[in-house]
């Protein structure tokens, strides 16, 4: 039986992202539309990580990118991507509709969701093609 979870706001999307990413010590995907001037402050841990995001501007922000990439995260810029999803080996995974940002993942104004998929739910190589 799946470990599914419904995940209703911005705050509990935070809080499994907090469990399931700084605790992972293997491979870890973003995928996101957008990220925002505060994203790397979500994350305490660079090993493994790749990251992929809409270069579009006025809403990626490249500073942050530059921030991420000196950190040892590793990004790529996907025209038009929409999606947000966040993916790790060994802990499972979050599909949501909240961007690597403090709209998305915090106590903003921006009306959240998600769903929490525990390990192996999600294959690796169906991400990573």
């Amino acid at each position: 039986m799946s470990k599914l979870r419904f995940l209703e706001n911005s705050r509990e999307i935070r809080k499994q992202f907090k469990l399931i990413f700084n605790k992972s010590k293997s491979k870890k995907i973003i995928l996101v539309a957008y990220i925002g001037s505060d994203g790397s402050s979500y994350l305490n841990s660079w090993n493994n990580i790749m990251i992929y995001c809409n270069p579009e501007p006025g809403a990626t922000n490249p500073t942050e990118i530059r921030k991420l990439q000196k950190k040892g995260a590793i990004v790529f810029f996907v025209k038009d991507l929409h999606m947000k999803l966040y993916w790790t080996e060994d802990k499972g995974c979050i599909m949501t509709s909240a961007n690597l940002s403090t709209n998305g993942l915090d106590d903003g104004n921006l009306q959240e969701t998600g769903v929490y998929l525990p390990k192996g739910e999600i294959p690796f190589y169906q991400i990573h093609k």
